[in-house]
């Protein structure tokens, strides 16, 4: 009996600092699988033709020209539909955000609930921006949809109306600096 219990109590000091390392490790892995993620959208977004095979294109040819093939020219299709010119800040929030996540769990375990405002931060940041972007840039250049994407101008033309131009784009840069706070 005795002598089996303190093997049990030594098991278990050398245990916990392996799964401790090996949760580290795996969150670096999820890191760098993040900016491999944020490689390829960008290079997706950056490569992106009008006339790609896509949610919004039939395509002309079967063959994608975005540098990210099929899989790329989709994603860069529903992303500038959405979110216009504000997709391209999407590989950054994505290293940003986990970069920011691996800090905090170096630091401390984070509280189970924290994840919470912080995506809610991430999602007001953006439609803020989506809506600030519909309004200021009017180009449309290449893109599916207008500069805020459907999201910016579908915020934009609601709010509008409720708080005419000047008063929306207040609003939206006030939810723009909560959401900033919040991440």
């Amino acid at each position: 009996g005795m002598k089996n219990r303190s093997k049990q109590a030594v098991d278990t000091k050398t245990r916990r600092p392996l799964s401790l390392q090996m949760r580290h490790r795996l969150r670096e892995g999820l890191f760098l699988a993040s900016i491999a993620c944020a490689i390829f959208l960008l290079i997706s977004l950056v490569s992106y033709h009008p006339n790609d095979p896509s949610w919004t294109s039939t395509g002309l040819g079967s063959k994608a020209d975005n540098w990210g093939g099929h899989v790329g020219a989709w994603i860069a299709d529903i992303f500038l539909s959405l979110f216009g010119w504000v997709a391209y800040l999407f590989p950054f929030l994505i290293v940003l955000s986990s970069w920011l996540n691996l800090q905090e769990l170096a630091k401390a375990e984070r509280k189970s609930r924290e994840w919470i405002f912080e995506t809610i931060g991430w999602v007001l940041t953006i439609l803020s921006c989506c809506g600030l972007v519909g309004f200021l840039l009017t180009s449309k250049n290449h893109l599916p949809a207008d500069a805020g994407g459907i999201i910016g101008d579908l915020l934009g033309r609601g709010l509008a109306i409720l708080f005419n131009k000047t008063g929306s784009s207040l609003l939206f840069l006030t939810t723009l600096l909560c959401g900033i706070t919040l991440v």
